[in-house]
């Protein structure tokens, strides 16, 4: 039986926010929940799992498929970075996207990213401290693959339990290296 993708996706953002050490950051989401054109963050709100995951469908799940502003989404990262007064080893170093859309795969650009990197260099970040994005086509069952389209994005397609150990066992990496290994594991 096929999981549902909002799962997957609900499912790979709590486990992701319970991983990340640093407090400014952990157990928070960044959804466009119903407005695709305001990022939100969420403390996620519940006592266990299952009112954990309800509080993420209610909030991070659309029914349209619209693209995501990234920009938006970087300068979110930004503005908390800024009002929380972190330090650049605080930011976060990667931004996930769980997906069904491959229309993301083709919203990033070369020219934005560098645009919101002078964000962060303007603000005394240094040039590394803008997060890295990684958008998972996790609806892909088929042969994972990724590709490094634009400095500071990874494009990922491809589902597998293999591919799921490799990603948490990597510390979130997902590389050709990390692909074939979980593809091999898969046969």
């Amino acid at each position: 039986m096929a999981i549902p993708v909002i799962e997957l996706a609900v499912c790979f953002g709590l486990v992701l926010s319970e991983l990340i050490a640093d407090p400014a950051w952990k157990g928070k989401v960044i959804s466009f929940g119903h407005l695709p054109d305001q990022p939100l963050p969420h403390l996620i709100q519940g006592d266990d799992l299952k009112s954990m995951r309800e509080f993420l469908m209610r909030t991070c799940f659309r029914e349209s498929n619209e693209g995501v502003d990234f920009q938006k989404v970087f300068d979110l990262i930004l503005e908390v970075v800024v009002n929380e007064n972190l330090k650049a080893e605080q930011i976060i170093k990667k931004v996930f996207v769980f997906t069904d859309f491959r229309g993301f795969f083709s919203c990033t650009s070369t020219t934005l990213y560098e645009a919101k990197q002078s964000k962060y260099e303007a603000q005394g970040y240094g040039n590394d401290a803008m997060p890295h994005i990684l958008l998972w086509n996790i609806c892909d069952w088929k042969f994972p693959h990724s590709k490094e389209h634009h400095p500071g994005v990874t494009m990922v397609s491809g589902f597998s339990d293999n591919l799921i150990k490799s990603f948490l066992d990597n510390g979130g990496e997902i590389g050709p290296q990390a692909l074939m290994e979980a593809s091999i594991a898969d046969k």
